[in-house]
């Protein structure tokens, strides 16, 4: 995450997916450690926590690829 200003900003919105998943009960505590780990190793995510965070628009782009990407990881894992 010090690599870049916009990693913070990835992460939060992918946390609060996995949070809002298990707070449905469709993933175990368990899994929000481990779906992070590979939101981490994806190159979507490395893609997307270089981008700059210098305007709101990219700021917002930031989150909204970071959601996507967590909802991918998710749905790939359930089967």
């Amino acid at each position: 995450m010090k690599k870049s200003d916009s990693a913070p900003i990835a992460i939060n919105a992918i946390n609060e997916i996995f949070v809002d998943e298990f707070l449905k009960n469709n993933i175990g505590f368990n899994d929000i450690l481990a779906y992070l780990n590979l939101v981490l190793k994806d190159k979507n995510y490395i893609k997307t926590s270089m981008m700059p965070s210098n305007t709101l628009k990219n700021i917002n782009k930031i989150d909204t690829a970071a959601r996507e990407l967590a909802y991918k990881i998710i749905n790939k894992k359930k089967f």
